[in-house]
Formats: C-alpha cells, sequence, structure tokens
C-alpha cells in the first residue's frame, strides 16, 4: 500500500509533540516498522484526539496488516470529526466493507466518497458490489459436503472426472512439502489418483499408474465418458512443444493403462495448453490455451478428431466464453450442451469464478451465468464437475473444513444450474457365436436430426462400454465391426427420463443364414410409407451392403396380428419393398436383394399388448448367399 497521508503539507494539530510523534511514525511506516509506527501514532493521537492525519495513518497501517477491524474505527473516528476533510476515508471504508461481502455499506461509503470527486474506478466497484449484493443477499441453501478422508488429505486435491455411472472419482494430487507415506513419499511432483464408491463411501485412492504419472507434473486429466481414454496436461521439458502439452492414453484394463503420447503439433505448441476435456460425442476436445489469436489471457478452445485420428485445427469459443482475463477449466457435461468454466473475466465475486453456459445451435453460447454465492466467494474456484443426472456437482476448494490446502467437495446443483439429465447405457459386446468379447464402434444417433451425438468403443481387453443416454430424445443405437451385422437398438426417452441400462450385445459374424433385426426403420400407421428418422438406420444398411460387395441379403417385413392375415402379409412384403428400393436407388445391385413378406406369421413377442405388437411390426435382413467381391 502506498502511503496517501504522509504526503500531506498541512496537519490538523498545532500540538508539536503531536507532530513530532506524528513524523516519526510516518519515518518507521517507510522502514515498514509496522508495530513502531503504530505506537508513534498513538501517542500522536494521545497528545491530540482530534488529529486527523494521525488517525488516517493508524488505518493505513492497519489495512496494511489485514487488520480490518481495527481500521475501521481509525476511520470512522477520522469521519465523526470532519466529514469532508479526507474524502479517501469514505474510499476505505467502502474499501473493508467491500472485502467483508457488506456490499449495500460498501455502496454507501462510495457514493459519500464521490460526493466529493470524480473517480471512474470507484464508480465500477459500485456497480461491481451491486452485482455481488443480489447473490450474497439471496444465496442457495447448499450443503457443500467434504468428501472426508477417502478422497482428501493433509496434500491438495483437485477435482477432474467421474464416471457416467457414478462408481470412479478421478483427481489430482498435488503433494505439499512433507512426505505422505499414501502417496508413495512424493513430495515434488502432481500425479492423478482416483477413489471407488463402495457402500456410498468413497474409499482409499490408488494411483493411476506408472505409464501415466511420471516424475514430472501431470494434472488436470479428462476421463472420456466410455471410461476409455484418459486425456491430460504433462509438463516433460523438452519432449513437448511448449511447458506443458496435453497428451493421451488407452486402458488396456481395469487397472492399467497404456502408454500415454502427445497428441501433436496441431492441439499442442510452444504455448500453454491444459485442462483438456473430452466431449461424450467422442469425438471433440476442448482445452485451455495461451495460443495467439485468442482473446486474451488464457482461452478455451476446441478441436475435432477426425476419422484417420487427426485434430481439425483447433477453433477458439469466441467472446461469448473467452475474455482478456483467464478462461480456464472447460467441463462440457454428457449433454453436450452445458458447459462449466471458470473464469476472471466476467463479471464475478471476486478472484476466478464458475460460470455455465448452454450451447445455441452447432457452435454458439449463450451469455454465461455466474453460479453465484455459496459456489463462488471472493476467493478462486477453478473447477467443477457434474454427474450424470446432472444434480450433484464436485469442486474444489479451500476453507475452514479443509484436511489441508484444497479438498473435494460435493453439494446439490441448484435447479437453474442444472443440464439435462444424462443416463447412460452398459454392457460387453461379443462374438454371438464363440461368445468372445469384441472392440466395436458404438454410434448413438438422435433420430429426428440424424446427428450422432456419441462415438464410442467397446474395451478390447473384455468387450465392455458405457454410452452417456441425453434425456428428451429419440435415439437409435448402432454398434458395428468389420465381420460382422450391424446391431441396432431404439430408446425412446421423448416422455420419460432415461433411466440406467444394462445391456449385452450379440455380433452376427458374416455368415450363410445369419439375420439381423433393423430396429430403427419406421413406417406410418398401416402404410408402406417410411418416415424420415428410417434415415439412419437405412444409411448403415446401405454403409454395410457397400462395404460387404460380395453378399446377397433378403429383406424381411414383419407385422402385428391387427388386420387379416393376408392384409398383413401384403403390406409386410410392401414394406421390405421400399427398403429395398432405398438401397437399389443408392447404387445397390438389385440381383443382390430380394423381398418377402411375412406378415404375422412369425412373431416375437404377444400381439396381446401394445408393447408387444411394436416389437412384432419390424424390418430384418438375412444373408442368403456370399460370393467371392
Amino acid at each position: 500500500m502506498v502511503p496517501f497521508v504522509f504526503g500531506q503539507q498541512e496537519l490538523t494539530t498545532d500540538n508539536q509533540k503531536a507532530r513530532k510523534f506524528f513524523e516519526k511514525a510516518r519515518e518507521a511506516y517507510h522502514s515498514r516498522q509496522y508495530e513502531k509506527a503504530l505506537q508513534y501514532a498513538s501517542k500522536a493521537l494521545y497528545k491530540d484526539s482530534a488529529f486527523l492525519e494521525a488517525y488516517l495513518v493508524s488505518a493505513e497501517i492497519q489495512m496494511h496488516l489485514d487488520n480490518d477491524r481495527n481500521a475501521k474505527q481509525y476511520l470512522r473516528k477520522a469521519i465523526a470529526i470532519d466529514t469532508g476533510k479526507y474524502p479517501i476515508a469514505h474510499k476505505w471504508l467502502g474499501n473493508i466493507a467491500y472485502r467483508g461481502n457488506h456490499f449495500e455499506k460498501a455502496v454507501s461509503y462510495y457514493e459519500q466518497y464521490l460526493s466529493y470527486k470524480e473517480d471512474p474506478k470507484v464508480a465500477k466497484k459500485i456497480k461491481e458490489a451491486e452485482f455481488r449484493k443480489k447473490f450474497y443477499d439471496h444465496p442457495d441453501t447448499l450443503a457443500i459436503r467434504n468428501l472426508g478422508s477417502g478422497v482428501n488429505s493433509m496434500n491438495c486435491e483437485f477435482v477432474n472426472a467421474i464416471t457416467l455411472d457414478n462408481s470412479e472419482l478421478y483427481y489430482t494430487v498435488k503433494p505439499q512439502n512433507t512426505p505422505n507415506k499414501r502417496f508413495e513419499n512424493r513430495t515434488r511432483d502432481e500425479d492423478f489418483f482416483y477413489s471407488i464408491k463402495k457402500d456410498s463411501q468413497w474409499v482409499k485412492p490408488r494411483p493411476v499408474g506408472s505409464s501415466i504419472n511420471t516424475s514430472f507434473n501431470e494434472g488436470a486429466m479428462h476421463l472420456s465418458s466410455d471410461g476409455t481414454y484418459l486425456y491430460f496436461t504433462s509438463c516433460r521439458g523438452m519432449e513437448g512443444y511448449g511447458s506443458c502439452d496435453i497428451y493421451f492414453a488407452e486402458r488396456i484394463n481395469d487397472t492399467v493403462w497404456g502408454r500415454s503420447y502427445n497428441l501433436g503439433s496441431t492441439i499442442n505448441t510452444r504455448y500453454w495448453e491444459t485442462q483438456p476435456c473430452f466431449a461424450a460425442d467422442g469425438k471433440t476436445l476442448y482445452f485451455v490455451s495461451s495460443r495467439s489469436g485468442g482473446k486474451g489471457g488464457a482461452d478455451i478452445w476446441k478441436a475435432t478428431q477426425k476419422d484417420d485420428g487427426s485434430w481439425s485445427k483447433p477453433e477458439n469459443l469466441g467472446e461469448t466464453i473467452n475474455t482478456s482475463g483467464e478462461d480456464m477449466a472447460p467441463y462440457l457435461h454428457p449433454d453436450g450442451e452445458t458447459l462449466y468454466f471458470s473464469s476472471d473475466g466476467h463479471k464475478g465475486l471476486g478472484g476466478s469464478d464458475i460460470f455455465m453456459s448452454r450451447r445455441i445451435g452447432d457452435s454458439a453460447w449463450s451469455e454465461p451465468e455466474n453460479l453465484g454465492y455459496p459456489i463462488n466467494n471472493n476467493g478462486d474456484q477453478i473447477n467443477m464437475i457434474v454427474d450424470a443426472a446432472g444434480t450433484k456437482a464436485f469442486i474444489s476448494s479451500r476453507d475452514s473444513t479443509s484436511m489441508g490446502c484444497y479438498d473435494i467437495y460435493s453439494f446439490t446443483l441448484p435447479d437453474e444450474y442444472r443440464p439435462e439429465k444424462v443416463s447412460y447405457l452398459k454392457g460387453y459386446v461379443y462374438d454371438a457365436k464363440s461368445k468372445k468379447p469384441l472392440k466395436a464402434t458404438l454410434e448413438l444417433v438422435e433420430l429426428e436430426s440424424g446427428k450422432t451425438v456419441v462415438t464410442s468403443e467397446s474395451r478390447k481387453d473384455n468387450g465392455r462400454f458405457m454410452v452417456a443416454l441425453p434425456t428428451g430424445r429419440e435415439y437409435a443405437l448402432h454398434v458395428h465391426r468389420k465381420g460382422y451385422l450391424f446391431y441396432s437398438e431404439h430408446f425412446s426417452f421423448i416422455n420419460k427420463p432415461a433411466e440406467p441400462m444394462e445391456k449385452d450385445i450379440p455380433l452376427q459374424p458374416v455368415r450363410l443364414n445369419a439375420s439381423e433385426q433393423l430396429n430403427n426403420i419406421f413406417f406410418a400407421f398401416d402404410s408402406d410409407s417410411l418416415i424420415p428418422k428410417s434415415r439412419s438406420e437405412l444409411d448403415r444398411l446401405l454403409n454395410f451392403m457397400k462395404q460387404n460387395r460380395g453378399l446377397e441379403i433378403e429383406i424381411q417385413g414383419h407385422t402385428d396380428s391387427i388386420g387379416t392375415a393376408a392384409y398383413n402379409k401384403e403390406l409386410s412384403r410392401q414394406r421390405a419393398i421400399k427398403v429395398y428400393e432405398y438401397l437399389a436407388d443408392n447404387s445397390v445391385p438389385q440381383h443382390r436383394m430380394t423381398v418377402k413378406g411375412f406378415g404375422e406369421e412369425q412373431p416375437v413377442a404377444t400381439n396381446q399388448t401394445e408393447e408387444g405388437r411394436a416389437r412384432n411390426r419390424r424390418t430384418e435382413i438375412k444373408i442368403t448367399a456370399i460370393l467371392n467381391e
């Protein structure tokens, strides 16, 4: 703090002893002998209790020592003697009230100060105080709970990711300067750990593994929603492109990760790249970079992974999200629409705050909303993640309940800041004949738009997968692998919330008489007219036929038992013909396809319920010949 009153030429006392003690107080303050300066100022006030400058210097020293309570007493006494002699006393009282989150008082003091002189910075401070006041006056009643010793320790814990089924929590541990046996006596570098939930409690953390954790700093990681890939920041010196780069690794099994790889020069530069978030769509990477072309400071960028594994040129998220300050820690919820991030450039409560923005169309974002107090406060809030259901949030913070440094806390997210609920489908993919697990590609397609919202893979070691299922839409799930018929499933969450599901998926090897049901081909009621949302499934069938040019298939139509048997048989044949025509119109040779209508002859469920009848109304394909391509 630069001394204010020491530059004053005219003092408000004629008492020579008081003036002498004041000069000694000034000299001691300049020499940073603060306690001695306070003693001399106190002696000056003893000689003249109306000595304004002695009150002000005492207040200034107390503020320098972070003792606002004592500073207020000196400032109030000075104002009581002469309210307008030193207007800065009102400003200082405003600053003290502001720091204490007493924003109404701060505004009052600032306005009194401005009545004596113009000051654009103080005028701006009034607007900031009024902004913060609305949060502190009406705080959400949140029970922010420390996760306890199963996760937190005397070290610093920074939350990074949680699996879709809430079973595993991943975080960065930054050790303090003292050894900690629980973390293998690491005292220098940051590493990754995870905790597993058992009986609603998080158990003792485990290191992610030596292929990820190195002698360098690793931090700010993100786990892909299917649990297969780990994206993280590591500062490996000459190995990287800059001071810190983004790396990734693939899971080998439940406890072992493969070798980590630098994402390359498209993502990483000589600048600072960090805090990756790999979206649930399985192809979009959000990250933070200080590279040129941004809005200033650190910005949030995104890049898309191409089919060959390379990355598109990163795009800045734009001025709605990024500011001239530090915009960091992006977390895109698995709903694919709701972005949480940290910023000190948007209007906040002090330091860095957590904000939320929702996607508008394909590339625009809504104006960020401050999550308010007590989620944010006048300190720094850096990172936050939200579970798939959108109800529970996790944040790293440092307060009186911390076990040491930063701890991880959880709380119920207020309704207005919740994303769309996301559930999940998990299971494993296997060969229908040999029963061996398979690595296969899974795609979740929103039927109304035809947009692929999730791309994922089952694991090589055990065939297991986990796919996000956003609420409120109708989806097709396509599972495919070379040498197999593709599998399709249908999910509708338009009038009901998505709930967790488990389903094992058998893939039929391409062989004679192998068949597969097409669950996402739809016709108008009592008609052979294809509904537009069938396009996704038809295109997958078209691609399958083009990739397997030596196959001949029979397209089979089936109906329920409503109506006469003859009518149903003809309707099913006409529907099969429509699928045949779609393929023929898109260059599949007609000789490779035949059609057959079975009507109600081969039900797969009861015709006594609507659900059963819906299952019976279906289209299937059967391999009738395998020729040399």
